[in-house]
């Protein structure tokens, strides 16, 4: 359970354990991603449910976005600013890196961090209730599989310790697997034609992570969090085209 709470810990801001059972446990901890990502996605959904008593449907759906950033404390955006801005800057390998570390947010990333905040609160708004609240749950799930996927299939880029290095060293072939399960059978649970979006949904992840480790020559821990927010925009959409408003 000790990589449970390790992986609740660094993906939330609830306060569990302390930091050095965190550091034990961290790297074996991608096992439970999708799982704590389906419970960021309970809380967004149930706290949906409360503001819709309050609000109307499109203030609430702006609110349960900025929601699902904060309970996050702003992990995968900030680390989808930072790969954007060194993906971005026109530079060779190692100055992009080094764009990456600067704490400034640049142009791109700052389109970056607008664009996935609109289209996340667009594509809710043309959801229907039943299937919002369903997607609510899901697509944490989705965009926590993209890091697994991520740390056991491209090596890390930089060199020296980090946190990120913790996981490219540590994920094996028996946590993605068991992510994936995790991941699937939530799918098949919550989305009627769970399928067909993950027919779509993985390749196209795929490109999109190879597109990240070529430019960077493999992730680190800002590009873990830049594809866990990829993969949430495309979930949203892709639960949107495929399974309909």
């Amino acid at each position: 359970m000790g990589s449970f709470w390790s992986a609740l810990r660094f993906l939330t801001i609830v306060p569990l354990g302390s930091e050095k059972e965190n550091q034990t446990n961290l790297g074996q901890s991608l096992t439970f991603f999708p799982l704590v990502g389906a419970l960021i996605g309970l809380v967004a959904a149930g706290l949906n449910q409360l503001l819709l008593l309050i609000f109307p449907a499109s203030v609430t759906n702006l609110l349960i976005v900025v929601v699902l950033v904060i309970l996050r404390g702003g992990l995968h955006l900030d680390g989808l600013m930072d790969t954007a801005d060194g993906l971005f800057s026109q530079k060779e390998r190692s100055k992009m890196l080094e764009v990456m570390r600067d704490s400034r947010v640049g142009a791109f990333g700052a389109i970056a961090l607008v664009s996935s905040i609109l289209i996340k609160w667009s594509t809710l708004n043309q959801l229907d209730p039943v299937l919002k609240w369903r997607a609510l749950v899901l697509v944490p799930v989705l965009g926590e599989w993209a890091i697994v996927y991520a740390a056991w299939h491209f090596p890390y880029a930089r060199e020296g310790e980090g946190t990120g290095k913790i996981f490219a060293n540590q994920a094996n072939w028996l946590q993605l697997t068991a992510a994936s399960i995790t991941a699937l059978l939530l799918a098949l649970i919550l989305i009627e034609k769970s399928v067909l979006v993950l027919l779509v949904f993985v390749p196209l992840l795929l490109i999109l992570a190879g597109y990240i480790a070529r430019k960077l020559g493999g992730f680190t821990g800002d590009a873990y969090g830049a594809v866990a927010e990829l993969g949430e925009v495309l979930g949203f959409l892709l639960i949107l085209a495929v399974v309909g408003g």
